[in-house]
């Protein structure tokens, strides 16, 4: 059994100062889906850089400093940057805390609608997020 599951896995390793991007949604959760559809959101997010190697597979990245998340995560989470590292991704929202929850504050209404039997509908822009990912 054990040679069956080795065939489909890869050792990875990564070298101090190596560019890699960060996976911090490793399952579907609901806690970073800031966008309307979560299809569409970012799989990864960086190039960061590596600190320095943690343990046998974990690595400590060069986070943003408004982050609030821990700067350790397995290999497993992180993928090797390739090429020129001027074109950058998303960063790690504003609004993560430690526990992967993404927590939004209300800038404005920006328009209200009614729908069926009287319903309201309201649209809300975000602070720290862009017009278009209002909801």
């Amino acid at each position: 059994m054990k040679t069956k599951a080795d065939a489909h896995r890869k050792d990875v390793t990564f070298e101090v100062g190596e560019m890699v991007y960060l996976k911090l949604r490793p399952y579907r959760q609901k806690t970073l889906a800031s966008r309307r559809s979560e299809k569409l959101s970012p799989r990864y997010y960086g190039p960061f850089e590596i600190e320095r190697k943690v343990g046998m597979v974990a690595y400590r990245l060069k986070l943003p400093p408004h982050s609030s998340i821990h700067p350790v995560f397995h290999a497993s989470l992180l993928k090797k940057s390739i090429g020129d590292h001027t074109v950058t991704t998303p960063t790690i929202p504003r609004g993560l805390t430690e526990d992967m929850q993404l927590l939004l504050e209300p800038l404005q209404v920006m328009e209200v609608r009614k729908k069926n039997q009287g319903k309201r509908e309201v649209l809300i822009a975000w602070k720290d997020l862009p017009t278009h990912e209002a909801t």
